[in-house]
C-alpha cells in the first residue's frame, strides 16, 4: 500500500546533500542513487534557491518540509517498473497538498529505490515559502497529507489502494478511534463552546439583575436551566462550613462549567452584596418571571448585528473619489529601482522570481535565467554593503577609543 511520513527539515543544504549521496544497496537493477528526479524547479539550482528562500522569511525555523511517499512491491516492483510513473505520482501529491492549502511553493522529488528492502519510494521536498512571501501556513498536517495521498494513489496504480480507503474511513467513522477528530490546529468545539460560555454570562446577569434574594437568584437561574454546583446536595454553595463566603460560586449549564470570577468577575461576596443592593432599590413593579431563554438572547444578537450592518451598507460616501496616479509599467518602475537601496532592489526581484515559478517557468526560460542572476547579483551586493557597514563601525569605535584615552593622557599631564 502507498503509506506517507512527513518531516520537517531545518537546513536545506543538509537534506540536498543526501539525495545526492551514492547508492546505498546496488544491484543488477538498481545501480544510481536517483532512478528518476522531477518537481516545479530545475533540480541543479534547487539547493540554493531554497536555502535563500527559506531565508527570505526570517520567522522560518524549517527550511523545508519532506514526505516520504512509499509504495508496495505489489504497486511498483523494482526490478520492473517505470520511475517516470512514479515521480509523477509523487509530483501529483506535492501539487494536491499545496493546492488544499491555498498556495504555491517551490518542490523537488526524488524517486528512489536503493534502500535495503528496495521498496520504490519518493522524496518530495517542499521549500518552506510560498508565495504569499510567508511560510506554509501551520506547516503540514500527517493526516491531511495521508488523505490527499489516498485521493491521488488511486486503484489504478494499486489494487489494495481501495482496502486503505476503506480501512481509514472505518477509523474516521468510528466513536472512539484515535483518528476521529484529528486535525491540525485548535480543537473544532472551541468557538462553540466559547459562544456557550458568553450566552451563559449574559443569562447569568440578566438572574442578577431581576433578583433581591439568594433564594430568589437561584429560582431565576432555574428557570433558565442553570444550576449552582455544589459537592454534595446539602451544601451550602455560597457559604463555608465556618460560615465565610466561598471564593466562587460555580455555575453549571448544558455542559459548560465556569465559576464567577472567570464569568462575571466577582466573589460570592460580591454577588451576595448586588443581591443586597438591588434589595434596597424601591420596587417599582412586581418582579416577573424570566421568560428570556438563551435561544432567544442569541437571536436578539443576531438581530442587532443585522440591523448594525444594513445601517452602515446605507449610508453612501459623499466625498469624491480621489484621482489615482498613473501606474508604471514593470520596465519604468525597474528603472525607477536601480536609484533605491539593495534591500528594496532585492525584494522586488525575489517577488518576481517567486511569480515566474508559480507560472511554471525553469531555468530554460530567458527571463527566468535573468531574474535568478540578478537575484544572485544582488545577494552579493546586499552581503557586502552589511560587511562594509560593520567594518565602519569597527574602526569609529576604535577611534572613540583612541581619542578617551588621549584626552585621559593630557589630563594627567595637566
Amino acid at each position: 500500500m502507498a503509506t506517507v511520513k512527513v518531516t520537517s527539515i531545518k537546513r536545506a543544504s543538509e537534506r540536498f546533500n543526501y539525495m545526492q549521496e551514492e547508492a546505498h544497496f546496488v544491484d543488477e537493477y538498481v545501480g544510481s542513487r536517483n532512478a528518476e528526479i522531477g518537481g516545479n524547479v530545475n533540480p541543479k539550482i534547487a539547493p540554493q534557491l531554497f536555502d535563500k528562500l527559506a531565508r527570505a522569511n526570517g520567522n522560518n525555523s524549517n527550511d523545508l518540509y519532506q514526505i516520504i511517499q512509499s509504495f508496495d512491491i505489489s504497486e511498483f516492483d523494482y526490478k520492473d517498473y517505470d520511475p517516470k510513473v512514479v515521480n509523477k505520482l509523487g509530483c501529483e501529491l506535492a501539487d494536491k497538498v499545496l493546492k488544499d492549502k491555498g498556495v504555491t511553493a517551490p518542490y523537488v522529488v526524488y524517486t528512489q529505490a536503493d534502500g535495503a528492502s528496495h521498496h520504490v519510494h519518493n522524496h518530495i521536498l517542499i521549500c518552506n515559502y510560498t508565495d504569499k512571501h510567508k511560510s506554509i501556513p501551520k506547516g503540514l498536517s500527517f493526516f491531511k497529507v495521508a488523505k490527499a495521498n489516498d485521493d491521488v494513489v488511486t486503484a489504478q496504480y494499486s489494487p489494495i489502494q481501495d482496502g486503505l480507503k476503506a480501512v481509514r474511513e472505518y477509523h474516521e467513522n468510528e466513536e472512539r478511534s484515535p483518528l476521529n477528530g484529528h486535525y491540525h490546529g485548535a480543537r473544532r468545539d472551541n468557538k462553540d463552546r466559547k459562544e456557550k460560555k458568553d450566552i451563559l454570562a449574559s443569562d447569568v446577569k440578566l438572574a442578577l439583575s431581576r433578583s433581591r434574594s439568594r433564594q430568589q437568584f437561584e429560582k431565576e437561574l432555574a428557570r433558565l436551566q442553570i444550576r449552582i454546583v455544589r459537592s454534595r446536595t446539602d451544601e451550602d454553595g455560597w457559604l463555608t462550613k465556618k460560615g465565610k463566603f466561598r471564593k466562587n460560586i460555580t455555575f453549571y449549564r448544558d455542559g459548560i462549567k465556569a465559576r464567577s470570577s472567570g464569568l462575571l468577575n466577582m466573589t460570592a461576596q460580591d454577588l451576595s452584596e448586588r443581591l443586597e443592593q438591588n434589595a434596597a432599590k424601591p420596587v417599582e413593579k412586581e418582579a416577573t418571571a424570566v421568560k428570556t431563554t438563551s435561544e432567544e438572547n442569541v437571536n436578539k444578537r443576531r438581530q442587532k448585528r443585522l440591523r448594525i450592518t444594513r445601517q452602515e451598507q446605507s449610508q453612501t460616501i459623499t466625498n469624491k473619489p480621489k484621482p489615482q496616479p498613473k501606474k508604471l509599467t514593470e520596465k519604468e518602475y525597474e528603472k525607477r529601482l536601480e536609484e533605491m537601496p539593495l534591500a528594496v532592489q532585492l525584494k522586488h526581484w525575489q517577488e518576481k522570481l517567486h511569480k515566474l515559478m508559480a507560472k511554471g517557468k525553469n531555468d530554460s526560460d530567458k527571463e527566468f535565467h535573468n531574474t535568478w542572476q540578478k537575484v544572485m547579483q544582488l545577494n552579493e551586493l546586499v552581503a557586502d554593503e552589511q560587511s562594509q557597514k560593520a567594518v565602519n563601525t569597527t574602526q569609529y569605535n576604535k577611534y572613540n577609543t583612541n581619542q578617551t584615552n588621549y584626552s585621559n593622557e593630557n589630563d594627567l599631564e595637566y
